[in-house]
């Protein structure tokens, strides 16, 4: 099965325990070009001279940086649709001819070429929602090869908007077996993450600069479908989930920053159960090595022995401070359950991390009064 989505985590400061779950703020989530269908650049040279001719008259293709190297190249991807053993096709996206009209207004095409005899010929095309290819975090993440439903076919993925400003809007288009359909709603906004949920399908959150939380969308068989309200925060919390109890390793303060959206969201959806069990797993992945990764400077190897020895000290306070956090979270969430004898121990258990806490202390006497109350 050909993973076609990674996921690149921006990293920030080293976490401190001090956040507190009313006040969460998104952490970077941005999305990278997939592999899956990225071009061989030598037959997609070859094949560049031919689709200029095949493309209307003044048209151009257009360039991206998937990278954001600042290394430019032409909007052509290869594209496995089709049954396995077919001939790749040839998705490419480009400019019109400007005309009269402001070529900056007019809205880019994505056209798709097949192979016939040997020569290339124009399959489909259409005309797409704007006139820019997107950028998010300093690449273009605008035209990608995508596998939507994990079946080891590809899809093709446009992010097309007039500017930042105004946003942009997502679209897929898919092989049906005779033509490419489009097969989202009109997903628009200003930031655009994608993940894999529990089936291996592709998952899309879409949200505006203006909006505080997500619009989720998830394949339906035939289509994408924006998951209703009522299920908003437990894809949320299952979302942030994957990544703590997953393998790839991220920075101490990521692992903080998305265990309180973990259980914030599960705590919104009334499933107190549900972020006690994610907590109690994620103290045993916390301790597995490799899990959690030191934020080290670009010039990593000019570093002295006392700057690496003070990087090492940082990251072993951060892993300490992950527990006291987690064991707070266990404490309260017990406490709110009703168990205040559990809620007493992980209090306990967090102060041992973190004896400077006073607001932990306070708890410990609080419960430790009401249970000498209790009969």
């Amino acid at each position: 099965m050909r993973k076609s989505i990674l996921i690149t985590l921006i990293v920030g400061v080293v976490w401190s325990p001090a956040a507190v779950l009313s006040e969460l703020t998104l952490a970077g989530v941005s999305i990278q070009p997939s592999s899956q269908g990225a071009k061989n650049p030598l037959s997609l040279e070859q094949k560049a001279e031919e689709i200029a001719l095949l493309l209307p008259e003044g048209a151009k293709v257009a360039w991206f940086d998937p990278q954001g190297h600042g290394n430019l190249e032409k909007a052509i991807l290869m594209v496995h649709a089709k049954e396995s053993g077919s001939q790749p096709q040839v998705a490419v996206i480009y400019e019109k001819s400007s005309g009269k009209a402001d070529i900056s207004s007019q809205p880019l095409s994505l056209a798709i070429f097949s192979h016939r005899d040997g020569q290339l010929y124009k399959e489909w095309e259409t005309e797409l929602a704007g006139p820019q290819l997107w950028m998010q975090d300093g690449k273009s993440i605008g035209f990608q090869v995508v596998d939507v439903d994990a079946d080891g076919k590809d899809e093709i993925l446009t992010i097309t908007g007039m500017g930042a400003s105004l946003g942009a809007r997502l679209q897929i288009f898919a092989w049906d077996g005779k033509s490419y359909r489009q097969i989202t709603p009109q997903i628009e906004g200003h930031q655009f993450e994608l993940s894999r949920d529990e089936r291996g399908f592709l998952r899309i959150r879409a949200r505006s600069r203006y909006e505080e939380l997500f619009h989720i969308y998830e394949w339906e068989g035939k289509q994408y479908l924006e998951v209703e309200a009522g299920n908003y925060f437990r894809r949320e919390a299952e979302f942030y989930e994957n990544v703590l109890l997953g393998p790839e390793a991220i920075t101490p303060y990521l692992f903080g920053d998305y265990l309180q959206r973990a259980v914030w969201n599960y705590r919104k959806a009334g499933d107190i159960n549900k972020a006690l069990e994610l907590c109690e797993q994620a103290l045993h992945v916390l301790d597995q090595p490799g899990k959690l990764a030191p934020v080290l400077p670009s010039e990593e190897a000019n570093l002295t022995s006392q700057q690496r020895e003070a990087i090492r000290e940082n990251f072993e306070r951060s892993r300490s401070s992950l527990h006291a956090l987690l064991h707070s979270l266990l404490g309260e969430l017990n406490e709110q359950r009703g168990d205040f004898e559990a809620a007493l121990k992980h209090f306990r258990e967090a102060l041992q991390f973190d004896p400077s806490d006073q607001g932990l202390r306070n708890r410990i006497k609080a419960i430790e009064h009401r249970l000498q109350r209790s009969p």
